[in-house]
């Protein structure tokens, strides 16, 4: 069977894993990339984003290919995205739609309501997709794939879940072709998971959901050998130079670190990023990424409120951690990228000055500040009990209402980009007398994105300046402009006239 998969923006590890299982059965899988050129998660501008809407391009290549089944990895946050694109797809071709992925899983009735959506598939999908190819929409079939979701003459019917695959050895290594044909540039840093799932419940995350709907069974670990003899594979067959290992908590078991470091270090060596958990990091983690040369990371700082971290996000540490951990990667000279969720205290004002004054003291080398979105089925979203504010089927993610403006918002976030560069002083004056006042209410999202990138311009070794969104983003708008000039040009003029 030919099975087409859809997604926009960026690498996702789960359709390359996906196709791996087909294809090992035989099925022939192609990607069909969208760019989401100004409208993805660094700029958006719905009017550049028209003019460069990539979903004719889609629909011809759909036609040339002729696939008997259309697959779409859907989070909460493409969901619209893909909803758009489905209904294109169903308006021009007779082809049966499934959505899989983490936005399905939680809310499966709300999405199957679609008319463009066929079947979905909850939970891990390898195999339960396998099977839904291999029964060839044989409908007395379907009742028996467990984690199958479909329409029987009107009715809705949601088969039980299978258990998660216990032995992720088990599975074939994912099926990077399917990215790289489309994004050559990808091969330089090479994305790989050693587990699934998490070891902690913050009640904002997929994963807290996860872990209920598998009843703590979610959370599993590849062997290191395992892991070792993809990168391996993959060394000689890409042309690498990085490794980004993408587990949601890269540090949560030391000894399994430990062996791995010294099996990395022998036969793979490249520098590498990882995810970390603040109380995980001390001085043998140090030891543990210097040995498998281990030179950024990101950790999920979200609030300084100590009341906020425990009590709304299940985030259990103090704020003597979050300076530790930071103090230790300057120390190792490793890159420290740092995730904030904003709006949770009663004046973001003081919030944003309270973020401001920590960084400035303890400074890290990249600022995310985010807004909260409420991602449905997590404890959080249901404990806020927000209504649901969407005009489409299916629940999507939204933020909650802040007592600062926009623009004071701005002028805050641009003293965060001050840090990077700016002598504590200065920041510490331009606090104080709340000088942020006069300062123009740019963007600093992207100021936040683009200074550390411009900084790194003046370090360049072999460690620096490899993990940053601006990097990859760049790398995808000139890739796309490119290779679908001609599109592009077709679509501009046609626009115009």
């Amino acid at each position: 069977m030919r099975i087409a998969f859809l997604y926009p923006e960026m690498e996702t590890l789960g359709i390359q894993y996906l196709s791996s299982v087909l294809k090992q059965k035989g099925h022939q899988t192609k990607l069909f990339f969208d760019p989401q050129l100004f409208m993805d998660t660094v700029m958006i501008n719905p009017k550049l984003a028209n003019i460069f809407d990539c979903s004719d391009k889609i629909i011809h290549g759909i036609e040339e290919y002729q696939p008997q089944l259309v697959a779409f990895s859907v989070l909460s946050t493409n969901y619209r995205w893909a909803c758009k694109l489905a209904r294109k797809i169903k308006m021009n071709f007779n082809i049966p739609i499934v959505f899989g992925g983490i936005h399905p899983t939680s809310v499966p009735a709300a999405v199957l309501q679609n008319e463009f959506v066929d079947f979905i598939i909850m939970g891990e999908g390898e195999y339960a997709l396998l099977e839904l190819a291999e029964s060839e929409f044989n409908k007395q079939l379907f009742p028996m794939i467990k984690n199958l979701c479909y329409k029987n003459q009107g009715e809705f019917c949601y088969n039980p879940l299978r258990e998660p695959l216990h032995d992720l050895d088990a599975l074939p290594f994912p099926d990077k072709e399917l990215f790289y044909e489309n994004l050559p540039y990808l091969q330089r840093r090479y994305t790989i998971i050693t587990s699934r799932g998490c070891p902690h419940r913050c009640t904002y995350c997929c994963n807290d959901f996860l872990n209920k709907l598998y009843n703590k069974k979610f959370l599993r670990r590849r062997s290191t050998e395992n892991v070792i003899a993809e990168l391996r594979w993959a060394m000689t067959k890409y042309e690498i130079h990085s490794i980004l290992f993408d587990d949601s908590t890269f540090t949560y078991d030391k000894k399994w670190l430990r062996d791995f470091a010294e099996k990395y270090r022998d036969q793979i060596g490249l520098v590498c990023f990882c995810w970390v958990y603040p109380t995980d990091v001390d001085e043998e983690l140090m030891e543990i990424f210097n040995t498998m040369n281990c030179r950024a990371v990101e950790m999920g700082v979200e609030s300084f409120n100590a009341d906020v971290r425990k009590n709304l996000f299940h985030r259990f540490y103090e704020n003597r951690d979050i300076e530790m951990a930071l103090a230790l990667f300057r120390k190792n000279k490793i890159f420290c990228a740092v995730d904030n969720i904003k709006g949770f205290s009663p004046d973001l004002e003081e919030e944003m000055l309270e973020l401001a004054l920590f960084y400035n003291q303890h400074r890290a080398n990249k600022i995310y500040i985010f807004e909260y979105r409420a991602f449905p089925q997590t404890e959080l979203a249901n404990k806020l009990q927000h209504k649901q504010e969407s005009s489409i089927s299916g629940i999507l993610p939204f933020t909650i209402a802040t007592s600062a403006t926009k623009s004071r918002v701005r002028q805050l976030e641009l003293v965060l980009a001050f840090t990077y560069f700016l002598p504590r002083f200065l920041v510490k004056l331009v606090i104080k007398k709340r000088l942020y006042r006069f300062f123009p209410p740019l963007p600093s999202y992207n100021l936040l994105e683009i200074v550390p990138y411009f900084i790194n311009l003046f370090r360049i070794t072999k460690n620096s300046s490899l993990f940053y969104v601006m990097r990859s983003t760049r790398k995808r708008y000139v890739h796309s402009f490119l290779s679908d000039f001609p599109y592009f040009l077709k679509r501009i003029m046609g626009l115009w006239a």
